[in-house]
């Protein structure tokens, strides 16, 4: 397993274990017995900062060692940026939201059942969807940046497809099933 994979899990799960301290007061978990992911009771108003140094660790080997990895991760920011020039670039999106210390997010997002995070199902979504002209795979990490108004964002992963025309749809289905998904990110693209 990656360091920076390690080191943001182990932090994240630390915060979400601290509860009670007041710098983590606006983060809350509760586990759901539902397989889809874990339920937000309530988000950060701001990013915590020991994740965010977790976040700059990952982005670091993300420009090395992790290069392969198809999906690119947004902030809050970054997502309202691509979402704003949509009229000029037509680029449509599969945005998923994640949280670190989601069990069902790290099996989906962060890495696959050996703990390599280049064939996470996500990164071979993404794969899949840049070979067929398919939307762009983004990923957005609820623990440092507040996902934008535009999003309701009650469980993660929450996988949303953001169509050319900024129209934004949620995906019901089942996250493992990767066939699935993919028809489902290909059928809103023009």
């Amino acid at each position: 397993m990656q360091f920076g994979l390690v080191l943001r899990v182990a932090l994240a799960g630390l915060l979400a274990l601290a509860g009670g301290g007041e710098a983590f007061k606006g983060l809350r978990s509760s586990r759901t017995t539902s397989p889809w992911g874990c339920a937000l009771e309530a988000l950060p108003d701001a990013p915590l900062p020991a994740l965010a140094f977790s976040h700059q660790v990952s982005h670091a080997r993300a420009r090395g060692v992790d290069a392969v990895q198809a999906v690119v991760e947004v902030d809050s920011n970054g997502l309202v940026q691509r979402m704003a020039v949509q009229n000029v670039t037509h680029e449509a999106y599969l945005v998923t939201f994640f949280a670190p210390w989601c069990p069902h997010c790290v099996d989906f997002v962060m890495q696959d059942a050996h703990g390599n995070a280049s064939n996470a199902p996500l990164e071979i979504l993404s794969r899949q969807l840049i070979e067929a002209n398919g939307p762009t795979a983004l990923k957005f990490d609820v623990a440092f940046s507040t996902p934008p108004s535009d999003f309701d964002v009650q469980f993660v992963p929450t996988i949303v497809h953001i169509n050319e025309f900024g129209a934004i749809d949620y995906f019901q289905g089942d996250r493992h099933d990767v066939a699935s998904l993919f028809d489902w990110a290909m059928c809103f693209t023009i």
